[in-house]
């Protein structure tokens, strides 16, 4: 807030970052923004806050492209995709239109509760692009023992693999290989 001025980088030859803009998001001052993603189909920055609402920035001067309270919990995890996005709390995974509109909402059974993570997959050697619609994501939390791999054009788990005492809390994937812990 206010101007922003020139902040050096360590790393690149000399080169500069600066702050373009400022947001203020949520539904009142005390709602933190819970997690961010960008969309890889149009020049949408995403975020989801603690009070449930999911809100999406337009392009370099981030106008407001939509709003909407998509869950009663704070928002875990968004994963946009070619048509919309679909966004996780700790008791339901819902996909949405970029508009806001509900697609699916699918409110997870016992063994699935506190899910925080997710992740879009696809089979190796798949030439289908990352921003293609989702078909199958990964879903995991600290609170449970397991990983599930979910049919999102189905709504319903595929396969289920216990992880552990521990949970998991994070995940990333390579070409050939997903991490968690």
């Amino acid at each position: 807030r206010g101007s922003a001025a020139p902040l050096p980088v360590g790393v690149g030859g000399g080169s500069e970052w600066e702050e373009v803009r400022a947001l203020s998001v949520g539904t009142a001052e005390g709602d933190p923004v819970s997690v961010t993603a960008f969309d890889a189909c149009e020049e949408l920055l995403w975020s989801g806050c603690e009070s449930g609402l999911v809100t999406s920035h337009l392009g370099h001067d981030l106008t407001l492209y939509s709003s909407f309270h998509a869950h009663n919990a704070p928002v875990t995890c968004i994963l946009p995709d070619s048509d919309g996005l679909l966004s996780l709390s700790e008791s339901a995974l819902r996909y949405h239109s970029k508009g806001g509109n509900v697609v699916l909402d699918f409110v997870p059974p016992p063994d699935m509760e506190g899910l925080t993570v997710g992740m879009s997959t696809r089979r190796p050697g798949s030439s289908a692009p990352s921003h293609a619609p989702l078909s199958k994501i990964l879903l995991a939390g600290p609170s449970n023992d397991s990983l599930f791999l979910f049919d999102v054009q189905n709504a319903r788990t595929i396969k289920q693999v216990s992880v552990g005492e521990a949970g998991i809390t994070s995940m990333a994937r390579g070409n050939r290989l997903v991490c968690c812990g």
